[in-house]
């Protein structure tokens, strides 16, 4: 999808209502998906526009928490488990 980012360095105390709210200055956010656990989560932008907008800048701080933020890839995580190499 070329609507979706990947945000890495996510805080547990970071809302998501939070991540909402930051990323829509960029375009309109459809959907934040927080893995706080694992310290990752993605944002899905209605258009392009949004993620092109997101990503002039690779370290975005929200609260005082940098994120490190890239264009998400999944189909190399798709072809990867196709082809039989899972990494784990």
């Amino acid at each position: 999808e070329d609507t979706k980012i990947f945000i890495g360095g996510l805080n547990v105390r970071l809302k998501t209502e939070d991540l909402q709210e930051y990323f829509e200055q960029f375009g309109p956010v459809v959907q934040v998906q927080a893995i706080k656990a694992r310290g990752f989560g993605f944002v899905t932008f209605k258009n392009e526009e949004g993620v092109n907008a997101c990503l002039q800048m690779r370290w975005h701080n929200i609260n005082g928490h940098s994120l490190d933020v890239k264009r998400a890839k999944f189909n190399a995580l798709v072809n990867n488990k196709q082809n039989g190499h899972d990494h784990k």
